[in-house]
């Protein structure tokens, strides 16, 4: 793990060898990332489809909702309207999974061809789960 202070004394050594001058350092615990969402706003763009907003509210271009009606037999607003789509914070609580495991429903749809990307860091997926 990166927090062991050899890890850390390394990182230091092989920076400051480089001659990248270190400032002062800090330590976040997860509870205050968390609640302060701060990888949420740090990686706005992926974390807003991801678990900031719910899909109702998105609007994917109108030829990813064909492809999407294409490669899943059934519409966009259909799937909205019979609430059988979800953001992945949300995915995670229906199918009673943490994120790692939402990871790996995840990447078995990607390798099976059951995703349509509807835009840069936004894809949607069938999930077997």
């Amino acid at each position: 793990h990166a927090m062991k202070p050899a890890a850390i004394d390394l990182a230091k050594e092989m920076l400051t060898g480089a001659g990248i001058e270190l400032g002062d350092s800090d330590v976040l615990d997860n509870k205050t990332i968390e609640e302060k969402k701060l990888i949420d706003n740090h990686y706005y763009a992926i974390a807003n489809k991801a678990s900031l907003t719910k899909p109702k509210d998105l609007s994917p271009p109108a030829d990813k909702q064909e492809e999407f009606a294409s490669l899943f037999g059934t519409s966009w607003s259909d799937v909205l309207a019979e609430n059988k789509v979800f953001n992945a914070l949300d995915a995670c609580a229906e199918l009673g999974v943490d994120g790692n495991e939402l990871d790996g429903i995840w990447a078995t749809a990607k390798k099976g061809g059951k995703l349509v990307k509807f835009g840069g860091g936004f894809y949607v997926g069938e999930l077997d789960a």
